[in-house]
């Protein structure tokens, strides 16, 4: 499990933390079988635009394009929630979707 997002971030700093972070989140709610991994992607995505949460949204962006989600899609989905999210939330999940893309050369 060390190579898993919970231990990377802060595994030698809080490892019980890491451990519930890699082996209950990532592993047994994300992999249970009544979503696929790409919409629990969309869904994330959503709810951190939504809740004004950027500390971890970078990792979801990130995350939701390895599980198949396109770049057009997210910013979609960001532009959408501009109305029912606020605008503000909005554009700084923009900016920081429009960083994550750049990282990934896309």
């Amino acid at each position: 499990m060390v190579n898993n997002p919970g231990h990377q971030a802060f595994g030698d700093f809080a490892p019980a933390a890491a451990d519930f972070t890699d082996r209950v989140l990532f592993g047994e709610v994300w992999e249970r079988p009544q979503l696929n991994s790409r919409d629990r992607s969309l869904i994330t995505i959503t709810n951190l635009v939504s809740q004004y949460r950027i500390n971890e949204l970078g990792f979801h962006i990130k995350k939701g394009i390895e599980n198949g989600l396109s770049k057009e899609e997210i910013i979609e989905v960001i532009t959408h929630l501009a109305f029912y999210a606020g605008w503000p939330a909005a554009m700084s999940a923009l900016n920081i979707a429009k960083n994550v893309f750049k990282d990934l050369d896309i």
